[in-house]
């Protein structure tokens, strides 16, 4: 399995790493790089976690960069201050490279196809969980984000939220606390990335319960 996990993530990120070329700076990349580069201490940090304007992504491209286009709120869907961690580390190691930015957003999309991999082999044969991991990783929805930098939060959020799914689903099989925790601690990445993840909650809660009871063979009762 792990071999043809590793023959899957090879395909996707190569695939789309090496062989796509319309990948480069475009729309409100400018605006969010340059807003990443302000950070200069780590008090520069804190402000992206505590200040609404620092912890937004700038869509305003046609204004001064450091400039957003409209003053944003948690679920307004842009306050996502995690993300400019991710762009910094990413410039200070690849400085402002569009391709490096683009091959980080590949390894990131190819590692979610993995991990679907290792989900859908749970349920279904192994070919079968192969092709599905392949598929979505050359879906047709992904070419209307594909090539430039800012929806790199997408292909983050997802990775890690597939992960969570993981942790969640050892942590029925096993009950060992641990993997709730690291859950959890998924759960707070993802909402500093891209706070669509705190409606993850609402479907997770009766979800364990149906598990449960299924697992379990009680009856369904909701009193």
């Amino acid at each position: 399995k792990i071999i043809i996990a590793f023959f899957l993530f090879s395909i996707i990120f190569y695939g789309l790493g090496l062989f796509y070329s319309h990948w480069g700076l475009s729309t409100d990349d400018w605006g969010n790089l340059w807003h990443t580069m302000m950070a200069k201490s780590w008090k520069d940090f804190g402000r992206y976690f505590i200040n609404i304007e620092l912890a937004s992504h700038h869509t305003n491209y046609t204004s001064p960069f450091d400039v957003p286009s409209d003053k944003q709120a948690f679920f307004c869907g842009l306050l996502r201050p995690l993300t400019f961690v991710y762009y910094w580390l990413e410039v200070h190691i690849f400085g402002l490279n569009p391709y490096a930015l683009f091959l980080v957003s590949a390894a990131f999309h190819a590692g979610s196809c993995v991990l679907l991999f290792f989900i859908f082999s749970t349920i279904v044969p192994m070919l079968w969980a192969f092709l599905s991991a392949l598929f979505f990783g050359f879906h047709p929805s992904l070419w209307i984000w594909w090539g430039f930098i800012s929806p790199q939060s997408y292909y983050i959020e997802l990775f890690f939220l597939l992960l969570l799914f993981m942790c969640l689903h050892k942590f029925l099989q096993t009950s060992h606390k641990i993997w709730y925790l690291v859950a959890c601690l998924f759960y707070a990445h993802n909402l500093l990335v891209r706070e669509q993840t705190f409606f993850l909650s609402f479907w997770l809660i009766p979800a364990f319960y149906f598990y449960d009871t299924l697992t379990t063979n009680k009856p369904i009762s909701l009193l």
